[in-house]
């Protein structure tokens, strides 16, 4: 059960709160179950199904009550849980199974400026978990202590990342509080501003770039402590 233990842990800092999300099963009576919650710089949408067969599903929310800038550019993804019964005994025993990535990540799409409404498209299973998650944050935590993360969230396993990218100056400022002695961050950086410099005050990091999901983004480790990185454009 470990990495569904994980997965869970990584959003128990979340709260809930009344985005005007619908499908609303408590109002509708319908089979499919979302809730709106926060935490740090994330809007999560947890979505299960009670009908007996996978069916697409629009989830949407208040642009206001989800506490969103509606001229701030907007990421949405959706994380699908695994079904557990799909795997063996032996994959469980292995020595592998507590890094086993059980969260099927997709990015949906970016938005440069918001309506009234923001909406989500997925595919809804039969009481398996889907996680709709909106961000403003060009940047997630992938990880911690060697220990990679199930779900890409901005503020999670005692790290918080705030931030927005500068289009006019093509740069990305960050600031990054850990709790934790290693962090490993994901960044967001357009692919065609090229490849930026990455800066944790005067100084110049390593970094890895990683083209995924149709986008261009680059790891980088932070200390424990509070540190403030740029992105910019060389």
């Amino acid at each position: 059960k470990l990495p569904y233990v994980d997965a869970a842990y990584e959003t128990r800092g979340a709260r809930i709160i009344d985005a005007d999300v619908s499908p609303c099963w408590w109002i509708d009576n319908g089979n499919i179950e979302a809730y709106t919650l926060k935490q740090g710089g994330a809007l999560m949408i947890p979505v299960i199904s009670h009908e007996t067969e996978n069916a697409p599903v629009k989830i949407s929310v208040s642009t206001e009550k989800a506490g969103l800038d509606k001229d701030a550019e907007t990421y949405s993804w959706v994380f699908d849980m695994e079904d557990p019964r799909q795997f063996s005994r032996e994959e469980m025993l292995s020595p592998d199974w507590r890094g086993k990535s059980i969260m099927r990540k997709r990015f949906v799409k970016k938005e440069e400026k918001l309506g009234d409404r923001l909406e989500v498209g997925i595919t809804a299973r039969p009481l398996l978990l889907s996680l709709v998650l909106v961000t403003q944050v060009p940047a997630m935590t992938c990880g911690v202590n060697g220990r990679n993360a199930q779900i890409l969230l901005p503020g999670t396993l005692d790290v918080d990342i705030s931030g927005r990218l500068d289009h006019d100056l093509k740069k990305l400022d960050l600031k990054i509080t850990s709790r934790k002695d290693k962090a490993e961050i994901m960044a967001y950086f357009p692919g065609s501003w090229g490849e930026p410099r990455i800066l944790s005050g005067a100084d110049e990091i390593s970094c890895l770039k990683k083209d995924e999901f149709g986008m261009t983004f680059y790891v980088f480790g932070v200390n424990k402590g509070t540190s403030n990185i740029t992105l910019m454009q060389k």
